[in-house]
């Protein structure tokens, strides 16, 4: 059911997210993401584009969960304490204490974190990091870059490509990064 609806939607990622994710993963860099969106769409989008990266163990995915009966109906979402929603993605990272912790341990301490809402920068307070890039997506005409401006270190407006943040991570693995 599920497997159909994210192919009738024609949703598309946007340009370079998942070449960008594939990188990350063949550069040994751990990638979580973090989403107010339902999990088993998620899987199933990045699934039906790249099946491989799903696989791997570098990608984690932290969203909305979904539970049906033996007829495959829907009966519930997560709980209401535990719904993500982009007001609550700082204290989600808190349930996500032992995945920062393992990475910790493994000595990484660097975050990229790409956030399209103006409360994900909120996320760092409750992980440990030594640095932090901070990539704001003002995808709405509506939304105020200056807001994200004060908030996130760089901005992409509108839908446009990976390509500043693939630039990024390029100037900060130089040759590890380019192969």
């Amino acid at each position: 059911m599920i497997q159909e609806a994210v192919r009738r939607a024609n949703t598309v990622p946007r340009p370079g997210a998942l070449e960008l994710l594939q990188r990350c993963v063949d550069c040994k860099i751990p990638v979580l993401i973090v989403s107010a969106g339902l999990q088993p769409v998620i899987e199933e989008f990045v699934r039906q584009h790249n099946e491989t990266l799903l696989k791997s163990p570098l990608l984690a995915i932290h969203a909305n969960t979904m539970a049906f009966d033996d007829q495959g109906e829907l009966v519930a979402c997560a709980g209401e304490d535990d719904m993500i929603h982009f007001q609550n993605k700082n204290q989600i990272f808190r349930q996500c204490r032992t995945y920062f912790e393992a990475l910790s341990k493994e000595g990484r301490s660097h975050v990229l974190l790409l956030g399209d809402s103006l409360e994900d920068v909120r996320c760092l307070e409750n992980i440990q990091h030594k640095a932090a890039i901070k990539i704001g997506f003002a995808n709405r005409p509506s939304n105020d870059v200056r807001d994200y401006l004060e908030r996130f270190d760089a901005v992409i407006t509108g839908d446009r490509s990976m390509e500043y943040v693939d630039q990024v991570m390029q100037s900060l693995l130089g040759e590890q990064w380019a192969h």
